[in-house]
């Protein structure tokens, strides 16, 4: 499991703020980013225990909870998160909680040194 629950302690949770039905949401549960194909979006997660859950449909991938940590879309290439986003429909985070989860990622293990971000 991918987990930076020590790096986000100071983060707050993201409620969800479009509870509509999503369909054609695939979860992956990959154990290292390296199993992540290269240069492919991806949406992810970061759940209220502080794992990372990767694959198709926030909402699914949390379980259609109402509160994570952050959602968006990443690209990986070589293990390394070199690209995050915001995109997501139902927990829409805002430009500051992305900017906060950006910092906090640069602090990781899984974060490429040139990583970057944009705001949808």
């Amino acid at each position: 499991m991918i987990t930076i629950k020590e790096n986000i302690k100071f983060l707050n949770l993201i409620k969800i703020k479009l509870n509509v039905p999503q369909v054609g949401s695939e979860n992956k549960n990959y154990n290292t980013l390296k199993d992540i194909e290269n240069d492919v979006l991806y949406d992810f997660i970061v759940n209220g225990n502080g794992e990372f859950v990767i694959g198709r449909g926030h909402y699914k991938l949390n379980k259609k909870k109402d509160s994570l940590f952050f959602a968006g879309r990443m690209k990986v290439k070589n293990g390394l998160i070199y690209y995050i986003d915001n995109d997501s429909g139902h927990y829409s985070p805002s430009k500051t909680e992305l900017c906060d989860f950006y910092e906090i990622l640069k602090t990781t293990k899984y974060a490429h040194e040139n990583i970057q971000f944009s705001l949808k």
